[in-house]
């Protein structure tokens, strides 16, 4: 599997930098999202109700137009005039601010109907103005006829700033509407992120552990079964990360220290057969010491009768001289398997002590697996400082949501003083109703020269109607805008719980980020463990080596022995000549014949004291081989 070949480090750094680009996903959503929350709210706060407030007022002006007209026309008072002409220059002023407002956005549309209802107010006032002013000059009757004219333009300016008033206002719905929007897309973005980053977290988090945690359980499965004695066993390789470099070190251990033992076990039988035959030949040589010695002694005897015996002491001499070379080639062929043998104790010595080096370089693979543990926990202990700086972050998208709340509760201030404006206006509008009322009854007591100054109270009492009606449904939007902001309130407190759960969330990642950290920390100490399981070994086999070095050792002191041994006969052997040509020569001194026996005897002690010496260096040895050969059986091969 590819993922098996990846590095530990770089399977953490690309799990937590999965996570770190989730949750800088979800900031980047979260922050656009309250910034175009931020940007509506703004537009409500600062266009949308300011200027749907404007075009009430401009409502609500060109009513008091007609008001001061008609005030002006009935009580003869010249002041009214001037008073519409004031509320005129505002009214032209409120429509240049949408005229600016609309050239600004580029919108053409509404600077076209904004340019025809300043057409229509124009039109309007100058017709209501000649009006009133025909009324207070030439009375009721010139000013009755140009009634219908006006009244098709108040219909005219009704009609367009009813249609302004309605702009304003669904633009106003539509802000609050793409607040709401925004700030539920905040909404399911958050849930839905934090969910998989959770998800992610999690799956992550077991991948990089179980990565870790199955191949270390696999290799301290092989090490107790090492320990055990079965170096048969072997781990499986499928990957190459440091898990898979560790299992080929254990395998390459194990095959290294299987040939070492098999390599020790064949030393061990050759061994045991050349002490054998060691034993063998030393038991030989005491016998043939034995036979030396009685010789001597037979020899000794006939020398007391050397008269009569000459041929007799010849004859025994040569016997003598043929079993002391017998023994001289015993000797040698004892020297030369004592040879070998010293020669396999120092192979053996050699193999073992690389047996140790092997079970050092894995002591120091599993070092390095440790660190690699270390490594693992560090980089835990960063993703918990990451979860904390997320949780600031948190905190901070919470202080946001609170300013929002704060400049919506702002926004419902401001509708609740534009809702007593409303009000007010509802107010005057009954009053022009009353005032109209009251000049219809005026105008039926004049009888006919009355009559159209009745048409005129008549249009207004329907003007005051028109106008109590639009306030009315301006109030209806008006309420319905507190409630869609009441709605934005109670979703941008959702918003901030949500937060607050984020930051929950943030901390549970940091808990769980401290028990991977707790349990990198137990992975460490099991690999510590397990190096000192293989440090043990290596102790175990320093000291085979050394045992094996003592053994070489001592085969080396018994193969001097066994030279000394051979020194001995080859003087002996050399006496015997000597006793020889004596014998032939057994006239000229029978003094001479009796030293060489004695020298011959102490020989022979010596010989034989040199056969109980190797005897004993051949049992010591074959009790080494033995032992040896006991600890060799304790592994499985």
């Amino acid at each position: 599997m590819v993922l098996n070949n990846i590095k530990i480090g770089m399977r953490l750094g690309i799990g937590f930098g999965i996570i770190f680009l989730i949750t800088l996903v979800i900031l980047l959503v979260t922050t656009l999202s309250l910034k175009t929350a931020r940007d509506n709210i703004s537009v409500v706060k600062y266009e949308s109700l300011p200027y749907a407030h404007l075009a009430d007022e401009m409502a609500f002006q060109t009513l008091k137009v007609l008001e001061l007209l008609l005030y002006a026309s009935t009580t003869h008072k010249p002041e009214g005039f001037k008073e519409a002409e004031k509320i005129v220059e505002s009214f032209r002023l409120n429509i240049g601010k949408f005229k600016k407002l609309y050239e600004e956005k580029g919108d053409k549309r509404g600077t076209a109907a904004i340019k025809e209802l300043e057409a229509a107010f124009e039109q309007y006032y100058e017709q209501g103005k000649e009006i009133a002013f025909i009324y207070f000059t030439e009375g009721l009757e010139e000013g009755n006829k140009l009634v219908a004219g006006f009244d098709n333009s108040a219909k005219i300016l009704t009609a367009k700033m009813k249609k302004l008033q309605e702009d304003e206002v669904g633009k106003t719905k539509e802000s609050v509407y793409n607040i709401i929007m925004s700030l539920n897309r905040v909404r399911t973005v958050m849930f839905s992120m934090n969910g998989l980053a959770m998800v992610l977290s999690v799956m992550i988090a077991l991948y990089i552990t179980r990565s870790v945690t199955i191949p270390v359980r696999h290799i301290l499965a092989g090490f107790r079964s090492m320990a055990e004695g079965d170096i048969t066993v072997r781990i499986e390789v499928g990957r190459n990360d440091e898990m898979g470099e560790l299992a080929r070190g254990f395998n390459s251990f194990s095959d290294s220290l299987a040939d070492i033992i098999r390599q020790i076990a064949e030393d061990m039988k050759k061994l045991d057969a050349a002490s054998s035959e060691m034993f063998d030949m030393s038991a030989r040589i005491t016998l043939s010491a034995e036979k030396v010695n009685s010789q001597t002694n037979t020899a000794a005897t006939a020398s007391e009768q050397v008269s009569g015996s000459v041929g007799m002491v010849a004859s025994a001499v040569k016997q003598t001289s043929t079993s002391l070379f017998g023994i001289a080639s015993m000797t040698d062929q004892m020297s030369s398997a004592f040879t070998n043998v010293a020669e396999f104790g120092k192979k053996t010595a050699d193999n073992v002590s690389a047996m140790a080096r092997s079970g050092e370089n894995i002591s120091v693979r599993i070092r390095e697996v440790a660190d690699a543990v270390t490594e693992m926990t560090v980089s835990l202990n960063t993703v918990a400082k990451s979860t904390v700086q997320a949780n600031m972050i948190s905190r901070d998208a919470s202080r946001r949501t609170e300013q929002i709340n704060i400049r919506m509760n702002v926004l419902v201030s401001s509708s609740r003083k534009i809702g007593k404006i409303v009000d007010m206006i509802k107010k005057i509008a009954d009053q022009t109703n009353m005032l109209a009322l009251n000049a219809a009854i005026e105008a039926a007591g004049a009888g006919v020269a009355g009559r159209g100054f009745a048409v005129v109270a008549n249009e207004v009492k329907v003007l005051a109607g028109q106008s109590a009606e639009a306030t009315e449904e301006i109030a209806g939007q008006i309420e319905e805008i507190q409630t869609a902001t009441r709605d934005v309130v109670q979703a941008v407190e959702e918003i901030n719980r949500i937060i607050h759960e984020i930051a929950a969330i943030n901390e549970m990642i940091a808990d769980s980020v401290k028990g991977q950290t707790d349990l990198g920390g137990e992975i460490s100490e099991s690999v510590m463990d397990t190096a000192t399981a293989v440090k043990t070994v290596a102790e175990n086999a320093n000291e085979s080596a050394k045992l094996v070095g003592e053994i070489a050792n001592l085969t080396d002191e018994t193969s001097k022995s066994a030279s000394g041994i051979a020194r001995h006969i080859d003087e002996l052997l050399k006496n015997a000549q000597e006793i020889a040509r004596s014998s032939e020569k057994a006239a000229r001194g029978v003094n001479d014949i009796s030293l060489n026996i004695q020298e011959i005897s102490e020989i022979s002690e010596q010989t034989a004291i040199g056969a109980s010496q190797s005897d004993a260096s051949s049992k010591a040895l074959a009790e080494m081989a033995s032992g040896l050969t006991r600890i060799v059986s304790r592994f499985k091969l």
